[in-house]
């Protein structure tokens, strides 16, 4: 697949016909891929959307463009022109990227509302949109599927984000005939008590998304995205997420018969590379990379890695094979161009969830207390079965936003929508009703 992108770009980019993307949100993530479809042969950044303007503006001067030959716009007809006549544009609101002639749109902006609300106006103008915003696809990824399926466009994570990168290595185990027992990343994971998180939880310049990393939601998100694509389920309710030296890896994620920590396989988790307290980086650890852990019955394949070096599990009977990075944004024209070129996902979640992540109180709530969603200061999320959430009615956390609760609630208590004075209206809620993806209410 490599060597056929790279031929039809390098032709895209001879017939002066590249790949128009839109950018939505302008953040590092945004920045780098804005950079990045600069200077790849057979892509243009056509348009950046962020309600920064500056913001917007900023990515494309840090990606080598004079800000005098950048349109600013705010509204569709002119923004479209520019984009036609071969200017790159910002416009503050990204629902004019829909009304743009771009063939892909990225959402990097990790607000779950907005991919559900811009995300499902991209799919529906027949752009293929390539999504960066877990946040968004964990609670809207099947809607999203269905609408990409009714269009004829593609809906797909991102390579240079962790989910993608987990699903690709899965796929390129698998086509080798490993069998892949569990897979996933690793991360920094601070206990609830730890004095760096609570510090830094209470900032209140700290960003929702770095709460939101430190509360530990961001990676149950993270591993319930890949889940979808997989298929997968987890092993345990919140994940095991053991802290782990790399060479202890692939003992852990094996079944409990075999040493490990599983009651089934294949599964979808973490590791934390802090030490339990955590006081201290583990050595040596997987960073922020990802990881598969395989098997084989052929005892050959098995040999081989071990003479290799690849660490092996305290039996011998299973292999940690790894990437030690993700390259955020520099790494996504990769899958704006498998869509663009070939209408292929990099990794696309199914239909149905396999798994769901629900909210928990992170405090003592009162009745008729309003949740406020990722990074605020009433819920986190665990990742859940997704038949296991729909059967006790978990409350996803994407929906935990704006919605007010009937009675008090214990902190660690998982909510449930029975616990809510009634149905929100956001987009995510809005999305997952037309998607039939929310349950009868019981009063």
């Amino acid at each position: 697949m490599s060597a056929l992108i790279r031929l039809a770009l390098a032709e895209r980019e001879k017939n002066g016909n590249p790949i128009r993307t839109g950018v939505m949100g302008a953040g590092e993530f945004g920045r780098a891929l804005v950079a990045q479809l600069a200077v790849a042969p057979g892509f243009f950044p056509a348009a950046v959307a962020d309600l920064e303007v500056s913001r917007a503006l900023q990515a494309y001067t840090r990606a080598g463009f004079d800000a005098g030959d950048v349109v600013t716009a705010e509204r569709a007809d002119s923004a479209a022109d520019a984009v036609r006549a071969g200017k790159p544009v910002v416009v503050p609101d990204g629902t004019l990227l829909a009304e743009l002639p771009l063939e892909v749109v990225v959402d990097s902006t990790g607000d779950a509302d907005a991919g559900a609300a811009v995300g499902a106006a991209f799919l529906r103008a027949g752009q293929h949109l390539v999504m960066v915003n877990v946040e968004a696809d964990i609670v809207v990824g099947g809607a999203l599927r269905r609408l990409a399926d009714m269009s004829g466009a593609v809906y797909t994570l991102a390579d240079g984000d962790q989910p993608s990168l987990i699903c690709s290595l899965v796929d390129w185990a698998t086509s080798l005939g490993l069998d892949v027992v569990a897979g996933g990343k690793g991360s920094s994971l601070y206990p609830p008590q730890h004095p760096t998180r609570l510090a830094r939880e209470q900032d209140p310049t700290t960003s929702v998304t770095s709460i939101a990393f430190l509360d530990g939601t961001k990676s149950q998100i993270e591993m319930a995205s890949a889940a979808n694509v997989l298929g997968w389920g987890v092993d345990v309710r919140g994940l095991h997420h053991p802290s782990a030296r790399l060479d202890e890896v692939a003992t852990l994620f094996g079944p409990r018969a075999f040493g490990g920590l599983l009651s089934r396989t294949p599964v979808i988790d973490f590791v934390n590379c802090r030490s339990e307290d955590g006081m201290h980086e583990i050595e040596p650890h997987l960073g922020h990379g990802v990881f598969v852990v395989v098997t084989c019955e052929n005892g050959e394949a098995l040999s081989a890695m071990r003479s290799k070096g690849v660490p092996m599990s305290g039996d011998g009977s299973r292999a940690l094979l790894w990437r030690p990075f993700h390259l955020v944004g520099v790494e996504t024209p990769f899958s704006v161009a498998q869509a663009a070129l070939f209408g292929v996902a990099t990794a696309a979640p199914r239909r149905d969830p396999t798994v769901e992540v629900f909210a928990l109180t992170k405090r003592d709530l009162p009745a008729r207390a309003i949740l406020d969603g990722m990074g605020g200061s009433t819920v986190r999320g665990e990742a859940e079965l997704a038949a296991v959430c729909a059967e006790q009615r978990l409350l996803p956390y994407g929906l935990a936003n704006r919605v007010r609760l009937r009675r008090p609630l214990a902190a660690g208590t998982a909510i449930t929508y029975d616990d809510l004075e009634s149905w929100g209206d956001s987009p995510c809620w809005r999305l997952r009703a037309e998607a039939d993806m929310l349950p009868s209410p019981s009063w």
